[in-house]
């Protein structure tokens, strides 16, 4: 049996033309599936827990959607029942997908979960937030605070997202508006704590980020701590930017969010199991791009080599 988890309205609309392409195919294949469209936000949470709800032996979990709803369906699973999950992306960012170089052809997908021998097993993130009532989130890729939070929620409610999506030009968004939201952007004192050891003081940060996976341009971002494309080892690539004179990261956002750009003394970089971020006032934060609203503590971890991907 296989579980598909299909957000219709990912990518403009895409999300459902792959999918009625993918069930003509697996229709006939002749293999047995449910099928859940979600039609507001949590749904694909909720779909994904009740998988958990019955004793099962080991499922297939297909999503069909953006990293959103992938986000969605990491946070809702039981980890501590056994899964083999599997990802058609038809999102904008596509983020897992350039880590894992995941197929967006609805048949190559078919091909994949027919076989189900090619598979890895990835690690995943979870950031712990909040102050009367602490709340846990799951992620596939990575974390962040700050500028690069606030970027990511301006580009998920964008009234250009659409256009630039049909133009094939929706990468460039983060840059744009990354440059926009510089322009109102307001430093931070702050320190991290590093696996509990290391105390590191900042005070002009702008943003950091916290990621499990990375793909080509983060990995050499990340440069000295870089792992190799889409792998993982039990640790976190956490790196912090910032500068008390702003123009200095426009740079910055060249080399993370554009397709090159200089090095720059702005960025520090580590490599940890755990991470604790404090700020004197409460910052933007997100997971896997989705918003954790505003917070001035917060928690991330890594859980190594939990997570079976079908590649």
């Amino acid at each position: 049996m296989i579980y598909f988890i299909v957000n219709p309205v990912s990518g403009c609309g895409l999300g459902l033309r792959k999918w009625n392409k993918l069930e003509k195919l697996i229709q006939r294949k002749g293999l047995e599936y449910e099928a859940y469209l979600t039609s507001h936000p949590g749904d694909a949470r909720e779909y994904a827990a009740t998988l958990g709800s019955a004793s099962l032996d080991e499922r297939v979990v297909a999503v069909v959607g953006g990293d959103g709803t992938m986000n969605e369906v990491v946070d809702g699973l039981d980890m501590r029942q056994p899964v083999q999950m599997a990802y058609l992306p038809v999102g904008a960012s596509g983020e897992l997908q350039n880590c894992l170089h995941l197929t967006r052809s609805p048949r190559a997908f078919c091909r994949k979960l027919l076989s189900g021998v090619s598979y890895r097993l990835l690690d995943y993130g979870i950031a712990s937030c909040g102050t009367d009532e602490v709340v846990h989130r799951r992620f596939m890729t990575g974390a962040g605070l700050g500028l690069d939070a606030a970027v990511r929620h301006s580009v998920n409610h964008s009234s250009f997202k659409r256009l630039l999506h049909f133009l094939r030009l929706e990468k460039w968004i983060y840059f744009f508006i990354g440059c926009r939201q510089i322009l109102c952007a307001h430093p931070v004192r702050g320190y991290l704590l590093l696996d509990g050891v290391k105390r590191v003081e900042f005070q002009h940060m702008y943003m950091a980020m916290a990621n499990v996976l990375s793909d080509a341009r983060e990995s050499r971002f990340f440069e000295r701590y870089a792992r190799e494309e889409g792998q993982t080892d039990g640790r976190l690539q956490v790196c912090v930017i910032s500068s008390a004179f702003r123009p200095k990261l426009i740079p910055v956002l060249f080399r993370l969010y554009g397709r090159s750009g200089k090095k720059s003394r702005n960025v520090r970089r580590f490599l940890c199991s755990e991470v604790i971020f404090h700020t004197e006032r409460p910052i933007a934060v997100h997971a896997d791009g989705e918003s954790c609203l505003t917070q001035s503590d917060i928690q991330i971890s890594c859980v190594e080599k939990k997570i079976k991907m079908i590649v």
